[in-house]
């Protein structure tokens, strides 16, 4: 019985025995492509400005934090000072009152804040005191 993959083989055998150089300067050809475009990284990420995105991805996800950590903090400010007025409020009212449920209010009873182009976050109030300077 005849193999049918011994012609395939022996063809393959012949083409690399023949042809090695050939082979080793293809292979020496993808090596040094390799090495060059590893090495060419830093030009290439210089030209694309990778790094300058990088830096100001960075500089503003620290921002972001800053902001953040602002909020919280005004956040944590405007809870101190509504229980400090409701406990000047039980104070006054010497008898309990019946509190009626309010509508909920989005935006009028929160302090808005607005972003400058620096990342200072300013209140309303501080706006206002800017424009009328």
């Amino acid at each position: 019985m005849r193999n049918i993959t011994a012609p395939f083989y022996e063809l393959i055998d012949r083409i690399i025995a023949e042809d090695l150089e050939l082979i080793a300067s293809i292979a020496v050809i993808l090596v040094a492509l390799v090495l060059g475009w590893l090495l060419l990284r830093g030009p290439r990420l210089w030209y694309w400005k990778v790094n300058q995105k990088a830096g100001t991805l960075t500089k503003i996800d620290s921002r972001l934090k800053q902001v953040e950590k602002y909020l919280v903090k005004e956040e944590a400010v405007a809870v101190a000072v509504s229980a400090q007025a409701q406990d000047v409020c039980d104070l006054e009212i010497k008898q309990p009152v019946e509190k009626k449920q309010e509508p909920e209010v989005f935006m009028e009873d929160k302090i808005k804040t607005f972003m400058g182009k620096s990342g200072r976050i300013y209140r309303e109030d501080e706006l206002e005191a800017q424009i009328k300077d």
